[in-house]
């Protein structure tokens, strides 16, 4: 890992720009997440991104970066789809510009890209970010059943409750990563197979279910009306 690039945000209260529909950072079409070393300047920021019908950003707490956490807060911005860090200093003109690349994070299972388009589109429901979707994979949980004859196994893709959700609302779950539904499939009392899906392909599976990814960490949902037919078949 690069260390020496993050020199610049050590030992400093940072206040990044967060999703209020999300809930996690927020990021341009760039893939690029802002801090500001000022909290007023966040603040103000936010206030010109918002408006009086909809206040979909507002500033996170203080983050401190150390040489001993950077690269926890860094795998995490990363593993969010971000590729790039622009730091606005109140003493400096400019802002400065820090790159993410692959070699400084954590060592796991990341999908980036999945996880930006699914975020931005969860954030502004622009169809352009399911259409840069439509290729990806994501991970579904599903129970095998052998058949009485020879033949393939029937399969049946797992819905549920999200976690802490008393209604009988039912989701169909989906994992970015393998990691993800490995750590979801250890809290179930029957032991799930993964199997690949392609975004363009579920819509079908899902029928009108609204869809929970990462339903042990982000527990992010995607409404039917987010991922509703016109989505598929005007842009896909």
């Amino acid at each position: 890992m690069e260390s020496d690039k993050f020199e610049v945000l050590y030992n400093k209260d940072l206040y990044p720009i967060y999703s209020a529909i999300t809930n996690h950072i927020h990021m341009d079409d760039k893939r690029r997440t802002i801090l500001f070393d000022n909290v007023d300047n966040a603040t103000r920021y936010v206030e010109k991104k918002n408006t009086a019908k909809k206040k979909a950003f507002f500033v996170g707490s203080a983050v401190q970066y150390t040489p001993e956490n950077v690269q926890k807060y860094i795998s995490r911005l990363y593993g969010q789809g971000a590729t790039m860090i622009v730091l606005s200093i109140d003493a400096e003109d400019k802002p400065r510009i820090i790159p993410i690349d692959v070699q400084d994070v954590i060592p796991s299972q990341y999908n980036p890209v999945v996880m930006f388009n699914i975020l931005k589109l969860k954030h502004t429901s622009e169809r352009k970010y399911l259409s840069d979707l439509k290729n990806c994979m994501l991970i579904a949980a599903v129970k095998l059943t052998k058949r009485d004859f020879r033949g393939y196994p029937k399969v049946q893709y797992v819905f549920g409750a999200a976690p802490g959700e008393k209604n009988s609302k039912r989701y169909f779950f989906l994992f970015t990563t393998m990691k993800e539904f490995t750590a979801w499939n250890k809290t179930q009392n029957y032991a799930y197979e993964p199997c690949e899906v392609e975004i363009r392909r579920f819509e079908a599976i899902k029928k009108k279910n609204p869809v929970l990814i990462n339903p042990i960490s982000d527990q992010l949902v995607l409404t039917d009306k987010q991922l509703q037919d016109s989505l598929f078949t005007k842009r896909l």
